[in-house]
């Protein structure tokens, strides 16, 4: 974990972002991802233009996303784009298909999977009683 902790990989989040429903859904992804054989993982900011800046000049993006990608035994996928605004509520109430995540970012967040699959996936958004 001390690998990960380098100015190069952080982005300013608000503390009710990071300490709240950021947080609940990293903590859901943990426990995926021990429940889960494989579990892929991707995240990063909602890159715009425009965005307000720290006075170091670092942009302070107004949304994060996460996708997770679990292969087996039957494929599925989650995808969030979490506001920095400090919602308090669940982050399935952010739950978006991720096309979207794809749309918005100019990513193609799971390049690897067979097309016909990704297509199928990619369009779908999840709900929780799929991640129980």
């Amino acid at each position: 974990m001390s690998e990960s902790f380098f100015m190069s990989n952080m982005c300013p989040q608000v503390p009710a972002l990071n300490r709240g429903i950021w947080t609940r859904l990293e903590d859901a992804v943990r426990k995926w991802a021990i429940e889960a054989d494989t579990l892929w993982v991707i995240s990063g900011p909602m890159l715009e233009a425009n965005m307000p800046e720290l006075p170091s000049g670092v942009a302070i993006p107004k949304a994060f996303w996460k996708v997770v990608y679990d292969p087996f035994p039957v494929p599925k996928c989650a995808a969030f784009i979490l506001p920095q605004a400090g919602y308090t509520g669940s982050f399935w109430d952010f739950a978006v298909a991720v096309d979207e995540v794809e749309r918005r970012t100019g990513i193609d967040v799971l390049p690897s999977i067979a097309d016909n699959l990704e297509e199928e996936l990619e369009r779908m958004v999840a709900r929780s009683n799929q991640w129980q």
